[in-house]
Order: structure tokens, then C-alpha cells, then sequence
């Protein structure tokens, strides 16, 4: 998977445009979850938990939308904005799962190229102090706030512009 800095903002949804929404997706408990007594599905995973967390995941073989080619715009927690640009395995139509699986793809591929393009190592958590959050660490991205076990993806939109279907992950930490 090849990620690219990206120089222009994401087309927006105006007019001309189809707007899809926001993907579906529920994840079951965890084993963890469940001895803690929370048994309810989860509507958002932990982006180090991809893609061992599909397995939980409900119906992700379900088609989210049909289309040849899409982007994935990832703008968090990043000073530099990334795209990736992916096929559906079928030629047609993208599941939720491969998306979700994509998006945790996407996800470790710019971390690992902000450690190896970073001009000094990210503090670890005993080094940080009381300040627990990531320092900006000026590499290809940026990255800023956040280390990659904080990130959930809590949502994905999704949109065409120009013939290509676009997905913004919705992140937490």
C-alpha cells in the first residue's frame, strides 16, 4: 500500500455530488469486554486492533458501495494530509470490511513512514511525563497528539466526487 501526502483539501459534497453517508459497522465485545460486563456491540475499534478486530466484526462481507477506485483522505492526527488509493477485490464493489481493513492498513503505513522520516525518535510514555500525548513528530505526516493504540475508528463517511468514491475515517482516541 503506497500513501501519498496530498496538497489539496478533500472535495467536498455540493450539489453534483453523491453524498452515501455514513458505513455501517458494528463490532462484537471483546472477550475482555465481556468478562468486564460489557456485552453490547461496538460501533468503533481500535485502529491496532486491524485487521485481527474483523473477525468481530458483523457482516463484513456487506457491499458499502459500488465503484472501481476510491480514496481514503486520513487528515488525523496528521499536520500533512494522506491519501491512499484503492480497488475493490472484486473489480466492482467495496465491502465494509475491506474498507475497515484498508483504513487500518492506511493507518499503520503513515506511522511507520513518520518513524522512519522523522528527524528525532517519539518519546515513549515513561519519557513523556505527565504530558501522556505525542509530541509533533515532523516527519512525511506530522504526526501530532496521538500514538496509534490511542486511535478508534468510530465511522466511516463516504461520497463520489468526480467518479471516485472518497472515505473519511471519523478517528477518536
Amino acid at each position: 500500500m503506497q500513501v501519498q501526502v496530498r496538497e489539496t483539501d478533500i472535495p467536498g459534497c455540493p450539489g453534483g455530488d453523491e453524498c452515501l453517508g455514513m458505513m455501517p459497522m458494528l463490532f462484537a465485545p471483546t472477550p475482555e469486554d465481556i468478562a468486564d460486563g460489557y456485552d453490547e456491540p461496538e460501533e468503533a475499534v481500535q485502529i491496532a486492533a486491524l485487521p485481527d478486530a474483523l473477525d468481530r466484526m458483523a457482516e463484513p462481507g456487506t457491499k458499502a458501495a459500488e465503484a472501481e477506485k476510491a480514496v481514503i483522505f486520513i487528515d488525523y492526527p496528521l499536520s500533512e494530509v494522506a491519501e491512499v488509493t484503492l480497488s475493490p477485490a472484486d473489480g466492482k464493489a467495496f465491502t465494509t470490511g475491506e474498507i475497515v481493513a484498508a483504513i487500518g492498513e492506511a493507518y499503520r503505513a503513515i506511522y511507520e513512514a513518520e518513524g522512519a522520516s522523522q528527524t528525532s525518535p517519539t518519546p515513549s510514555m515513561s519519557e513523556r511525563g505527565q504530558f501522556l500525548n505525542r509530541p509533533p513528530s515532523h516527519g512525511t505526516f506530522g504526526v501530532w497528539g496521538h500514538d496509534l493504540e490511542d486511535l478508534y475508528l468510530e465511522g466511516v463517511h463516504l461520497y463520489r466526487a468526480e467518479g471516485v468514491l472518497w472515505i473519511e475515517p471519523q478517528m477518536g482516541s
